[in-house]
């Protein structure tokens, strides 16, 4: 009868932790850089204005007038040279070549 006793109050015990333990984990996941990331980036496409009348252009290389190629953000739409690393509008990481 104390072995169950025992069994019972460890087991308990072990719950209590692990419960204790993944509050921890999911408050600093919470709180972590990525997450405020994430956070902002959800709030900033949430104010941006929905326009169905204009749709979003294909990605891919776009003739410019001067004959330099220039990439769609894949973000925004907004066109970018085609070695710019970074979205002239949006800030987006487009992975240009620097040359």
């Amino acid at each position: 009868m104390g072995f169950v006793i025992g069994l019972t109050i460890w087991l308990i015990g072990a719950l209590i932790f692990f419960f204790v333990l993944y509050l921890v984990i999911q408050t600093a996941v919470d709180n972590s850089e990525l997450a405020q990331t994430l956070r902002n980036i959800e709030r900033l496409l949430a104010a941006r204005p929905a326009s169905p009348e204009r749709p979003l252009p294909e990605r891919g290389a776009l003739p410019q007038e001067d004959g330099e190629q220039q990439e769609v953000c894949p973000g925004c739409g907004a066109h970018a040279g085609i070695s710019a690393e970074i979205c002239p509008a949006c800030g987006l990481r487009l992975g240009g070549t620097a040359g």
